[in-house]
């Protein structure tokens, strides 16, 4: 009868670690498929506002659900629940459906009021409730996405890729330092073109 070898201190460690990454990997897996189901509810939920001002502003709504989309799987977090806390405190935090930051927001008023048609918030209060809120914090995500189709047509890209509008997303074109460059690409960007090709949200 085969007796079995003793455990040794590198063979015992070898396994702990095996055992550790298998554990993390469900772990990651069970929360992407979690996050995965709560953003196909969030778009889903919010398609008809979404159809709407992209409609107003000339955005493709698939490719607008795909950034956003890919927004929220590269950076939505536990930690983003206390964004709401973090905002009020002063933290430039990102907030609502698109999370898009308060400078972000401000940007948008101060520059372009009048293709966002609202008056410019009164308030950092104020300017808190319009991200809070679904219907407005879509409006100036969308316009913001517009912003940077206008950005890449100045580049002589007329249809800017999935992948091109969400690394431009998550990077930001709110300073003057910016220069839209088509060759950049982050995680966020990655996600989005993914998330386009295999979006179950009619195009």
């Amino acid at each position: 009868m085969a007796t079995m070898k003793p455990l040794t201190p590198v063979r015992a460690c070898t396994l702990l670690v095996v055992l550790i990454a298998l554990s993390l990997w469900r772990l990651d897996y069970r929360r992407s498929v979690v996050l995965r189901s709560f953003i196909e509810n969030r778009l889903t939920s919010r398609y008809d506002l979404i159809e709407i001002y992209c409609t107003r502003y000339q955005v493709n709504p698939a490719l607008y659900a795909s950034v956003i989309a890919g927004e929220l799987l590269c950076n939505w977090n536990e930690l983003d629940l206390s964004d709401d806390l973090r905002a009020a405190i002063g933290a430039d935090a990102s907030l609502g459906f698109g999370q898009m930051r308060l400078s972000t927001a401000n940007w948008l008023e101060q520059n372009y009021a009048s293709l966002l048609d609202l008056s410019t918030s009164a308030s950092r209060l104020e300017l808190l409730e319009r991200l809070r809120n679904d219907t407005t914090n879509i409006q100036y995500t969308v316009v913001y996405i517009h912003l940077i189709q206008r950005e890449f047509l100045s580049v002589g890209i007329q249809v800017p890729t999935p992948v091109q509008l969400g690394s431009w997303y998550a990077r930001g074109i709110d300073r003057d330092s910016i220069r839209i460059d088509s060759e950049y690409v982050n995680s966020v960007g990655r996600a989005a073109g993914k998330y386009f090709s295999s979006s179950l949200i009619n195009r």
